[in-house]
């Protein structure tokens, strides 16, 4: 490689500037593939042209560059980068490209290689979330979601560099089989350099802290947290949650449960542990089991049969780890909610003013209880904190909590009509929801399910309207309508609905109800539809029945 090239010695002959028909066609900035593949090939190399300033340019190709010896600048993007031996540098089709004049022992290899090159790869690589499969996939679609470029410092990094020599080798080689051994062998390297994220150095301050946080995962999935990542690196918890989505187009939660999978599906392949060990070796000590089985059980079986990951992964992870919050769980519709979620496999995180026993009874690995009023500001920032200990996010919220202080519904003359009763199913009724949801907020937009579903009442309805009392439970029930419909708007990645729930036999309703109302519910019935409501998304937001049929706001 030391040796000087027909190129560079007509540059040290005198030539000032490269010669632009050996990489482009015309006028063009770009670089053309088929100017340094020969045709059929999708991978060559070139060893960098020395003693020579080459000026800004694109590639409709993906460039690798590593450095043999000595050093190389290069201008990506508008950022510079100082190349040094034994380090590696990975560009897409849309990043720009200028490299500074490189001296004699300055030796540097291109690896010039075609997208289609990478479908292997990406495949033998798995689904977790990495800055090289997020730099793949940009590769693949031809498009940029970061900086266009991977530097990696791994001179020191033994096994990474026998790769490295491993693909020149076979690269330079004539022999059978030589694609898929090199896509073998890049997939290999690609899986070292997932595994040392640390050496991964971009001048971006957003793109770095994605690296941190994937780099985190990959050491801590089992027992990391958001909030131990943002104290780490001294960064906003809420704001942290959103730049992971933006970069990755993935929440925390996801990333960790894709590689707590991959590491499950990985020892239940290769190991004699069961499956018991494995959920506890992986973080899931705490989940559904049933679930976990049947889920890595699947995952192990499909990667043995293609190499590859479950493309229903995510469907799967629901079973696994799917966050449902219910307020004014104590009774009712609320334990009902919670006995129903925790049959279909959620993990409940329940709250109540006061545990009755049938709550208490509940409490468990699958379900958290949690003591609170939700007009106290101080006591639901306390549930929060506790909640965030033991996850990051929330798939649905059941805003159940409700209070009816007008059962004896006297005229607004009545001597015994209390402003403090409609005060106070204002605070439960419409604040305390609006409370609850505000506060929640970080850990709704990092869940899936992404439903809110507020207890509302055809008491609310003001196209319905046909009451002559009852003055602070309807009025509190048309607030939390209009809640509904404002957070709707203001929220559009969620769904929003406000449903009456029917009449039921709880403590809330009264005798009449299994009488001479319709529709007539026991709670628990209830409970089943209005889950799955929330899980079938037919709405984008509702005012409706618990079977879902529209109501008049």
């Amino acid at each position: 490689m030391s040796r000087i090239t027909e190129e560079e010695r007509a540059i040290l002959d005198g030539r000032t500037a490269i010669d632009r028909a050996l990489y482009m066609h015309g006028q063009s900035n770009t670089i053309n593939a088929k100017k340094l593949l020969v045709s059929g090939k999708f991978i060559t190399l070139r060893p960098h042209t020395r003693f020579i300033h080459f000026p800004e340019h694109t590639h409709d190709y993906v460039e690798a560059v590593y450095m043999c010896a000595g050093r190389t600048i290069h201008i990506v993007n508008g950022k510079h980068i100082k190349l040094n031996q034994g380090e590696l540098l990975f560009m897409n089709q849309s990043a720009t490209h200028e490299i500074l004049e490189a001296q004699q022992r300055d030796l540097a290899v291109n690896f010039i290689v075609l997208p289609e090159f990478f479908n292997n790869v990406l495949t033998i690589m798995g689904e977790e979330e990495t800055p090289l499969r997020r730099f793949l996939v940009d590769c693949l679609c031809g498009q940029s979601s970061g900086a266009g470029f991977l530097h990696f410092k791994i001179a020191e990094i033994t096994p990474v560099q026998n790769l490295i020599e491993n693909l020149l080798f076979t690269l330079l080689q004539e022999m059978p089989s030589k694609r898929k051994m090199s896509q073998l062998t890049m997939a290999l390297l690609f899986m070292q350099l997932m595994g040392h994220t640390e050496t991964l150095d971009t001048p971006d301050t957003e793109q770095a802290v994605i690296f941190k946080a994937l780099a985190y995962i990959e050491t801590r999935y089992a027992s990391g947290s958001l909030t131990e990542l943002a104290e780490q690196l001294h960064y906003d918890l809420y704001s942290l949650s959103r730049e992971i989505r933006r970069k990755t187009g993935k929440n925390y939660t996801q990333l960790v449960q894709e590689k707590r999978l991959a590491q499950a599906a990985f020892l239940l392949k290769n190991t004699d542990r069961n499956v018991d060990y494995i959920a506890n070796a992986v973080g899931y000590a705490d989940y559904n089991r049933s679930s976990f089985r049947r889920c890595a059980e699947s995952v192990s079986a499909d990667r043995h049969a293609s190499g590859a990951g479950n493309s229903n992964n995510s469907e799967i992870l629901r079973d696994i780890h799917m966050n449902i919050l219910i307020t004014g769980a104590s009774q009712g519709l609320g334990l009902e909610l919670a006995k129903s979620a925790l049959k279909r496999g959620y993990h409940v995180f329940a709250i109540a003013r006061h545990v009755s026993p049938e709550l208490g009874a509940l409490q468990g690995a699958n379900c958290s209880i949690h003591t609170a009023d939700i007009t106290s500001a101080a006591d639901v920032d306390r549930v929060y904190e506790e909640i965030s200990q033991k996850t990051e996010c929330v798939d649905y919220l059941f805003n159940n909590a409700g209070v009816w202080l007008d059962k004896s519904r006297v005229s607004l003359t009545d001597p015994s009509f209390s402003f403090d009763d409609v005060s106070r199913q204002f605070e439960v009724n419409a604040v305390g929801p609006l409370r609850i949801t505000r506060t929640f907020l970080p850990m709704l937009l990092a869940g899936n399910g992404k439903c809110i579903i507020n207890l509302s009442s055809e008491a609310g309805s003001i196209g319905n309207a046909a009451r002559k009392c009852e003055y602070g439970y309807c009025m509190s029930k048309a607030a939390l309508n209009m809640e509904t419909k404002i957070l709707q708007n203001a929220y559009p990645e969620f769904r929003f609905y406000a449903i009456h729930p029917g009449w039921m036999k709880t403590p809330q309703g009264y005798a009449g109800a299994t009488k001479d109302c319709t529709p007539q519910q026991e709670p628990a019935d209830t409970a089943e539809k209005l889950l799955t409501l929330a899980e079938t998304k037919s709405y984008p937001y509702l005012y409706g029945d618990f079977e879902g049929n529209p109501m008049p706001w």
